[in-house]
């Protein structure tokens, strides 16, 4: 292989470093309002599967620009720069989440609000660690698929064990990013 060879991953589009911090800045926050909107609605109801997918592009979205370093190589933003812009602005709090849902037409109780916030959270933790792999490009069905597992276990899980090598959570056995949302979004992707 040529020394200067760089693989892309599909979907990844090579540009500057602000113009990823500008397609993330343009699109965090929505992507978490749609999060949030999947608490507004039951689970499995086509109202939660339009969220979820809609919060599933807009996470993808965000994570396809690269960008060369100082080194030569193409990097992705920082894991924490996805999570500051995407979560901690507008939901670092319980109450904080509790006033954007109530915007967004349900109101929770203080118990309520913190136990979504956790959620959002573990959330968080999944999907940003997808968005700053530089070694895998995560889909929009994986992205879905990350945001519907934590909602279908009730945010009863242990923090995500995931290296540099695969986006994906080592510690969840019953983890399975071809399943649930995602199956249905192949689906459609193969019409």
């Amino acid at each position: 292989m040529p020394k200067n060879f760089i693989y892309l991953h599909s979907r990844q589009i090579p540009t500057t470093k602000k113009a990823a911090r500008t397609v993330l800045w343009d699109n965090a926050h929505h992507a978490n309002n749609s999060i949030l909107r999947c608490f507004t609605c039951e689970p499995d109801s086509p109202e939660f599967k339009n969220h979820l997918i809609v919060a599933a592009v807009l996470l993808e979205k965000v994570s396809c620009p690269v960008y060369r370093g100082k080194d030569g190589e193409y990097h992705k933003l920082p894991i924490n720069t996805y999570k500051q812009w995407i979560f901690e602005g507008p939901t670092e709090t319980p109450e904080e989440v509790a006033s954007l849902l109530e915007r967004l037409g349900k109101t929770v109780t203080k118990e309520e609000a913190i136990h979504i916030h956790k959620m959002i959270w573990q959330i968080a933790d999944i999907v940003c660690s997808m968005q700053a792999c530089i070694l895998e490009q995560a889909f929009l069905s994986e992205f879905a698929y990350a945001i519907e597992y934590v909602i279908k276990h009730d945010g009863d899980l242990e923090p995500p064990v995931i290296n540099s090598y695969s986006p994906f959570p080592k510690n969840y056995p019953d983890y399975h990013y071809t399943e649930g949302i995602a199956e249905e979004i192949h689906e459609y992707e193969l019409l």
